[in-house]
């Protein structure tokens, strides 16, 4: 077999060579030396008559030649473009041709530049020559085809929506295999201009290799979105190659109108307005048209146009691309002379040029604090002595203060000097106009007769208004130094007993004040109970106190219901105020009793002195535990006085133990049944009685107390001497051995039974205490505290003996069906 040299080989007749080799050596041909091997070419890419749009391609082949491959040259139409690198890796050729030198890197690569190379039909001719100088060549047919232009619209989005802006930025890219020449824009049709063009985009770029200009294919225009109108717009974009080829795109967009804006800045909302003639309206207002006006109305009240155009650039900064946006503030004084006190709406209402309109209203509440003044000199309801003296004191109002006017018993005196420093009446009062300079003084020159005087100061504010405040003064003649209120109590007397269960009790007197009076009350036990009539003629009063303002008519009346307070003592007491609010006061006590017989014992002795002398002398004893302990003076003082005890039940402590009608036999031997020694006893107790002029309910009551009810060993009988003997009532039983002293006593008294101990008992009882001619102590009260000689001939040195007795007492006095009862109530002083 031969092959053909130096002549072109098609792939064809390649594949048959390779077919043939592959035969020999399957059939162990011999061996074919170097020398004769023919030479063979191939070319792998391209392919014949393909197609390619690409400025660069790679042709990529084997050659095979018995001497070596020297070179391999890459032709265009026949035209020499470059040597082929040689020497590439290309086993599968070996084992096809097995015997060439170098036939393991018989590979050939070119990169092929057609950037010069024009549209249509070009021959690549690969010319191999081997290192014996032997050539061979192959030739592939491409076709080149121009790559297509692309282009892409990154921003705006195909139908968005274009918001409160004025302006939009049209970004993108386009690829030309020219290169581009220039982008334009378009909107609705209407060219709007060039977009800057030759922008960074290596992204393009990978994505599209090969085109001029790739890496900065990028574009960009600011479209100006001002004249155009609200609505949807065509935004048409159309790039321009070199070579002039365009291409173009589109997207639609929505343009919004921005809203309108506004604020108020001042005053916030629900905020109080205090003590101001007006308040600046402060904010700002935004319209796409910019703004034609800005109104203020109050409560839907027209007020005024606010001043408009107010340098604003934090507004504009915020809110960019309004017409007007960096002069968009406003400002209104609103007048608040002529708005009431209490909560107000404020409205404000901004008008584009366009006519469109927009409101804001915030609440406020106006606040005019009260005008206040005061006469700080002369004291109100004060005392001179001269003509001339100085009025001064403060005033306050909202909005200042205009003038003040002095008055003398209703004739004008002339102007005060006003704006008189008064830090102290500023801090008192903050937020006053003018507060810190709010003092005034006038100095009074004029002839004032004796008597009551009235000052007036009549405060006039800026606003209009007025106060002011009248004093009453009294002129005092050469010889009085002052005028103390009285009031007098004539009816009813001190310490008066009322023994009435109802009806009513007059209360009447007479009540003066230098400045008049304006009301008496009347109390009982400090419990308010009404207001009492006053103006009742008392010429008599006014003969004494001439110099008393409406002294003539200066009594006073009023009637208790006597119903309305209980048994006992009562504290009525007078209180009279004046018309300068000084109250004078005085009282009186009296003693109800709506059963027996009550009267009273005064004793010239303060009941502050009879408890010292108690404590001094009397040496007052007080049980505690199981011990008798010497009384503190406070529990003197409560048992000595007979206010303590004005109740249904320790009034029975003054109850008189004389001997009193009505108690019989019966009565006293039903309280003395079961009671020991002493049952059955009742016509003794009651003959004792009689015989020794005591009070029988006392004098049972006194044995049952001493006797332990009958069972005592001194009431069931003592030995003395052979004789038994009783002591029914304790006496001569001194505390440091009861039984041994009383039944001694006994003993010598000759009391050898019951009803002998029950009749000496009684009539030493009378004549000691009840009867004795000396101390009279015919109350349990008195046998105790002796008011008459206190800490003399006191039966008992237990400061609570008197109020103990008063259990069974009363217990005994209920038994009986009809007794007579009569009650000494001490009275000190």
């Amino acid at each position: 077999m031969s092959f053909v040299r130096n002549k072109k080989i098609s792939t064809f007749m390649i594949f048959v060579l390779i077919i043939i080799s592959s035969i020999l050596n399957f059939y162990k041909t011999p061996k074919i030396y170097a020398g004769s091997l023919p030479s063979l070419i191939c070319i792998d890419t391209p392919q014949n008559n393909s197609n390619t749009n690409q400025n660069q391609i790679n042709v990529v082949g084997w050659s095979l030649d018995g001497s070596g491959i020297g070179k391999v040259q890459v032709y265009v139409d026949d035209a020499y473009n470059g040597d082929a690198k040689i020497g590439l890796w290309r086993p599968d050729v070996n084992n096809a041709f097995p015997g060439y030198l170098g036939g393991t890197t018989s590979g050939y690569s070119y990169s092929l530049d057609l950037t010069g190379v024009k549209s249509g039909a070009h021959t690549i001719m690969v010319k191999s020559i081997g290192k014996n100088g032997t050539t061979i060549q192959q030739s592939v047919t491409i076709n080149k085809t121009l790559p297509p232009s692309y282009m892409a619209i990154d921003n705006p989005l195909n139908n968005i929506d274009v918001k409160n802006q004025n302006n939009t930025n049209i970004v993108g890219w386009s690829l030309d295999p020219s290169g581009i020449s220039k982008v334009q824009v378009y909107v609705d049709d209407a060219y709007s201009g060039d977009a800057k063009i030759g922008l960074w985009r290596p992204d393009v770029n990978n994505a599209f290799p090969g085109y001029l200009g790739g890496t900065t294919s990028g574009y960009s225009y600011s479209l100006d979105l001002t004249g155009v109108k609200s609505g949807t717009h065509t935004i048409m974009v159309k790039s321009v190659g070199k070579n002039g080829a365009t291409i173009q795109q589109s997207v639609r967009i929505n343009k919004t109108p921005p809203p309108s804006y506004m604020a108020i800045d001042n005053p916030l909302n629900n905020i109080d307005v205090k003590n101001q003639n007006n308040t600046n309206i402060v904010g700002w207002s935004l319209d796409p048209s910019g703004i034609s006006k800005v109104q203020v109305y109050v409560d839907d009240a027209y007020k005024g146009d606010a001043e408009i155009g107010l340098w604003r650039p934090d507004v504009n900064n915020a809110f960019p691309g309004y017409s007007g946006g960096t002069t968009s503030g406003y400002n209104y004084a609103l007048n608040l002379l002529d708005i009431s006190d209490g909560n107000h709406t404020l409205l404000i209402k901004s008008v584009g040029k366009s006519g469109t309109v927009i409101q804001q209203s915030v609440k406020f509440n106006k606040i005019t604090s009260p005008s206040i003044m005061c006469v700080d000199n002369p004291a109100a309801y004060s005392f001179i002595k001269n003509d001339q003296f100085n009025i001064s004191g403060w005033s306050l109002n909202a909005y200042g203060v205009k003038n003040v006017q002095v008055y003398f018993d209703n004739i004008y005196q002339g102007d005060a000097s006003i704006g008189i420093s008064r830090p102290d009446v500023n801090n008192a009062f903050p937020g006053y106009t003018g507060g810190i300079n709010s003092g005034f003084n006038y100095n009074l020159n004029t002839s004032i007769s004796e008597g009551v005087h009235t000052i007036i100061v009549k405060s006039t504010g800026n606003d209009g208004t007025t106060m002011q405040q009248n004093i009453s003064i009294y002129k005092l003649s050469d010889n009085e130094q002052t005028l103390s209120p009285i009031v007098a109590i004539d009816t009813p007397s001190n310490n008066m007993f009322i023994k009435s269960e109802s009806g009513s009790l007059n209360v009447g007197g007479w009540s003066i004040n230098a400045f008049g009076v304006k009301k008496v009350q009347i109390y009982v036990d400090n419990a308010y109970m009404s207001d009492v009539t006053t103006g009742v003629l008392r010429p008599d009063v006014r003969n004494v106190y001439p110099n008393y303002l409406g002294v003539s008519n200066s009594g006073y009346s009023y009637n208790l219901n006597l119903s309305s307070i209980s048994d006992g003592v009562h504290t009525i007491t007078v209180k009279s105020t004046g018309n300068g609010g000084v109250i004078a006061q005085q009282s009186v006590r009296v003693y109800k009793f709506s059963s027996g017989n009550q009267f009273g014992t005064s004793y010239n002795l303060l009941l502050s002195d009879m408890v010292n002398t108690q404590i001094n002398y009397g040496q007052p004893v007080m049980e505690s535990g199981n011990n008798w302990v010497n009384a503190d003076r406070n529990t003197v003082q409560h048992y000595v006085d007979p206010m303590n005890f004005m109740d249904t039940y320790g009034v029975y402590q003054f109850l008189r133990l004389d001997y009193i009608q009505g108690v019989t036999v019966d009565d006293l031997n039903k309280i003395l049944a079961g009671k020991g020694v002493l049952d059955g006893k009742g016509a003794q107790f009651l003959a004792a009685a009689q015989q020794s002029n005591v009070n029988p309910i006392y004098l049972v009551s006194h044995a049952l107390l001493e006797t332990g009810n009958g069972y005592s060993r001194l009431a069931t009988g003592i030995n003395v001497n052979g004789q038994t003997v009783y002591n029914l009532f304790g006496i001569g039983a001194y505390d440091s051995n009861a039984n041994y002293y009383g039944s001694v006593y006994a003993y010598n008294k000759g009391w050898f039974n019951v009803d002998q101990a029950i009749y000496g008992g009684a009539q030493w009882i009378s004549g000691d205490f009840i009867n004795n001619s000396q101390y009279k102590q015919n109350t349990l009260y008195k046998m105790r505290w002796n008011p008459a000689s206190p800490g003399n001939h006191q039966y008992a040195t237990d400061v609570r003996w008197a109020y103990n007795q008063v259990y069974n007492i009363k217990n005994l006095i209920d038994m009986v069906a009809n007794p007579s009862l009569e009650f000494d109530i001490p009275q000190y002083k």
